[in-house]
């Protein structure tokens, strides 16, 4: 299955990492194929100092 992540997923991903979402994203799991455009890690480095700050 490909799974398209969006820059609003990746956000809630990184501020809270022990949902779902979170396992899903980073951790490699069977059959599962993430893909997602450069402008969404672009606004991930963009905003790192802001995800710092709401993650803690």
């Amino acid at each position: 299955m490909i799974v398209i992540v969006d820059t609003n997923i990746l956000f809630s991903a990184c501020i809270s990492p022990n949902n779902k979402i979170s396992e899903i994203l980073f951790y490699k799991l069977p059959g599962i194929e993430l893909t997602s455009c450069y402008y969404a890690i672009a606004e991930l480095f963009k905003h790192q100092a802001k995800k710092v700050q709401l993650s803690k």
